[in-house]
């Protein structure tokens, strides 16, 4: 596996994080059997407005909210082992300490098998979600207790095709925000276009009916006071002009139709293997351009039985604007240096998740480079060993 660049747009610097303090005294949940009444403290340590009407605690609003009927869905594989499921975005619950990502994933194996979602093997499995405001350029990583567990649901599928409930805690999002992009470590790699309602709200507003699954149940909860210091991170390489911030992307339930095809010869272990790329249309999502491509391996190692193609092992590839030779490198969470991001470089894509193909099976691949100027419709892609691909529609 190749080294990550730290570098995203030739002569670009990077930005440091924000840093939000969170001071939980306790924490008192309830679940009711729709999953929709969880009451989170204050960070001072008190009720948070319990008993006051709801338009104390939701900047004015009353009443309730149209939560999303869980619409925001793709098939994907996860982990080592490339378990098949299906992951739902529903939406995001701004609360004052805390954000709450309320999505569903079912199990798509035929037997009950072992899950994780994360971007190193976990102990406990996790779903280690990300949530990215394009807009802002600003990543927010799962809330963490004081011995490093991720705060929320815990991916124990006990059922196939059985639609489970669950949930990830994050810092809260700004007021302001009213979409989010879910960065996944899956082969569906983002969402976005995920709404942000208001917490208070949406507990008292009715549930939609769900679609998909057989029956319905919710995954056991990890909840604990969250580690006293946690950080919201900038974006390194928000774009390269003023105008480039647009607005996020909607949800794209499917890629598009392939643009153009490559073949290169790659080096693996210390091998060499043929691995066509087919390149989708591009597409922006906020100051962003998202690249989608898909890998087929073409032939096996001579030297081992694994075919591994890891998302990181395309980092060297470079988005170019051919009218001004302006490079655009991938976008790192954060700085290189920064510890509190924990070993390795994180990048706005499927980071190590590595869907490990058989010969002949397409493996998405998809991540985030800074957007060239808005009069950009095509741009080139330097593909490393399969050369540079001209002429890429940006949707």
């Amino acid at each position: 596996m190749r080294a990550a660049e730290p570098s995203l747009i030739d002569g670009s610097s990077s930005v440091p994080g924000r840093r939000i303090r969170l001071l939980v005294a306790s924490l008192a949940v309830s679940f009711p059997l729709a999953g929709c009444g969880v009451f989170y403290p204050a960070p001072d340590g008190s009720d948070g407005g319990a008993d006051r009407p709801a338009a104390d605690r939701s900047g004015g609003q009353t009443g309730q909210v149209s939560l999303p009927g869980g619409t925001l869905a793709k098939d994907t594989r996860s982990g080592f082992y490339r378990r098949r499921s299906r992951l739902e975005m529903r939406y995001v619950e701004r609360h004052p300490d805390r954000s709450v990502l309320r999505f569903a994933v079912t199990s798509r194996e035929r037997e009950r098998e072992a899950f994780d979602f994360g971007r190193q093997q976990m102990t406990p499995p996790a779903f280690d979600f990300t949530l990215v405001d394009p807009v802002a350029g600003k990543a927010y990583t799962r809330l963490l207790d004081g011995s490093g567990q991720v705060i929320g649901s815990i991916p124990w599928l006990e059922t196939p095709g059985v639609r489970y409930e669950a949930e990830v805690h994050f810092p809260p999002v700004p007021a302001e925000v009213t979409t989010v992009t879910v960065i996944t470590p899956t082969s569906a790699g983002e969402f976005t276009g995920v709404p942000v309602v208001d917490g208070a709200l949406a507990a008292a507003s009715p549930r939609p009916g769900d679609a998909g699954g057989q029956g319905g149940g919710t995954l056991e909860t990890h909840l604990a006071t969250p580690a006293s210091e946690q950080t919201v991170f900038s974006l390194n390489g928000v774009g390269a002009a003023p105008d480039v911030a647009g607005a996020a992307a909607p949800f794209r339930p499917a890629d598009g139709q392939t643009v153009a095809s490559r073949t290169g010869v790659f080096e693996v272990y210390g091998d060499r293997q043929r691995r066509r790329i087919d390149v989708k249309p591009f597409y922006r999502d906020g100051a962003y351009l998202v690249v989608v491509l898909e890998v087929t391996i073409l032939e096996p190692l001579d030297t081992r039985d694994e075919y591994w193609t890891d998302g990181s092992e395309y980092r060297e590839f470079v988005v170019v604007d051919p009218a001004g030779g302006t490079k655009y490198r991938r976008v790192l969470i954060g700085t290189v240096k920064d510890p509190k991001l924990g070993p390795g470089v994180r990048h706005v894509d499927q980071d190590w998740f590595s869907v490990a193909p058989e010969v002949g099976e397409p493996a998405r691949v998809a991540f985030y480079v800074p957007a060239p100027p808005v009069e950009v419709r095509t741009v080139t892609l330097d593909a490393g060993p399969a050369g540079e691909i001209p002429g890429i529609p940006i949707e």
